[in-house]
């Protein structure tokens, strides 16, 4: 069927999207009726027929008609779509269609209408030029003596051998085993093992109340509600758990291996040219130096945006928020176990927090597109020679924008 011609109403929206009024006569209902009912035709059966060669008139009584209906609804609508993507091709449209009203879409026999939005990519309107006037200075990287020695403790560590010890301090690592019970004291499933090491036990006070100087069998039991405070501890099976059961299985104290040319000797091999603790060092530092560099960039980059964001509007489309925010929980979701945790840890906090704090993580998907289309107008402006393609993978928009406004 030749793509009907439709009369199109089309109003900018406030957050970079337009809604679109699609009037829909009777003749146009008519036709995009026919059509669904010809590619029906084309796969119906019926006695005394050879597949396809059923007639209009039957196909059309053998139908489902609210599925007709909404079959040719969709052809109307994606043919207005089409119309309105040729006709204002200067525009970047994105996503699907949303909030779209088929309440006024009735019979063949009278005109109708079709409502719905749809994004464009974002437009940044600078409304004063202060941001030109933004005074900058260049980041300094400096690695010291101290950021070497961690890098070589960290090191080390990874060779580190663990000795076994009856009471828990600051340095311990501990293995536990986690039930869960619930009012009546009553295990829930299967329990789990969980490992405790010097990180949490030195940095959070709570920890280091509940286990320090306990012993290898002791029970350590925590009410679920503050459950949390040992690394995100969630139960998602059946029942209602209550408390944290922790029993201590094991406890190993870490022990660093020397640094002398035989730990060099043992760890590096010929091919990675690291022959002393000198030469070590020298590596270290050429590799603390590069990693500084480049998170120095962008943390200057963010400065500098969040100084400047304020002399420009910015119309971020929902289509955009959504995603961003989608791979945002989804991220979350992977280091809380799954969707399964993401939502026991949800749940947890109670309808008004979780909502909260979901809000919190939309605002900044937000704040996060705004300053990156407002580089990208910036860079614009400035004409910087930048390969799109690579620029968004590689950071050339931030590396050259710096250079630009400081060198």
């Amino acid at each position: 069927m030749k793509k009907l011609e439709f009369d199109i109403d089309m109003k900018q929206g406030d957050q970079s999207n337009y809604n679109f009024v699609v009037k829909v006569t009777p003749d146009q209902k008519k036709k995009a009726h026919e059509a669904v009912i010809r590619e029906y035709q084309k796969d119906a059966v019926q006695p005394g027929f050879r597949k396809g060669h059923v007639p209009l008139h039957m196909v059309e009584k053998l139908a489902n008609q609210a599925t007709v209906f909404m079959a040719t609804l969709e052809d109307l609508v994606n043919d207005a779509i089409q119309q309105i993507v040729t006709t204002y091709s200067d525009k970047r449209w994105i996503g699907q269609i949303y909030n779209l009203d088929t309440s006024d879409f009735k019979d063949e026999q009278t005109e109708g209408t079709v409502s719905f939005s749809l994004d464009v990519f974002p437009e940044v309107t600078a409304k004063n030029d202060t941001w030109k006037k933004q005074k900058v200075e260049a980041y300094e990287t400096k690695v010291t003596q101290e950021d070497i020695d961690a890098t070589v403790d960290q090191l080390r560590s990874s060779y580190a051998t663990f000795d076994d010890v009856d009471t828990v301090d600051e340095s311990s690592l501990m293995r536990l085993k986690i039930s869960f019970l619930d009012k009546k004291g009553v295990a829930l499933g299967n329990g789990k093992n969980q490992y405790l090491g010097q990180e949490e036990l030195s940095v959070h006070p709570t920890i280091q109340k509940l286990f320090l100087k306990k012993k290898k069998g002791d029970v350590v039991n925590v009410d679920y509600a503050k459950g949390s405070v040992i690394t995100l501890l969630q139960y998602s099976g059946e029942g209602d758990a209550e408390t944290i059961s922790c029993e201590i299985v094991d406890i190993k104290q870490k022990v660093l291996p020397d640094l002398n040319q035989e730990f060099i000797d043992k760890t590096f091999s010929k091919d990675d040219n690291i022959t002393s603790i000198e030469v070590l060092r020298e590596k270290i530092e050429e590799t603390l130096l590069k990693n500084k560099q480049e998170n120095g960039l962008y943390e200057w980059i963010d400065a500098y945006l969040s100084s400047i964001q304020f002399s420009f509007d910015v119309a971020v489309p929902k289509t955009l928020i959504e995603e961003e925010v989608k791979n945002r929980m989804h991220h979350l979701s992977h280091q809380l176990g799954g969707e399964k945790g993401l939502q026991a840890y949800l749940e947890r906090m109670g309808k008004e927090e979780s909502d909260k704090y979901v809000e919190t993580i939309r605002q900044a998907a937000v704040a996060s597109i705004h300053k990156y289309f407002i580089m990208k107008y910036v860079a614009d402006d400035l004409k910087l020679d930048i390969d799109r393609d690579k620029a968004q993978a590689n950071g050339e928009v931030e590396q050259k924008l710096y250079d630009k406004l400081v060198k």
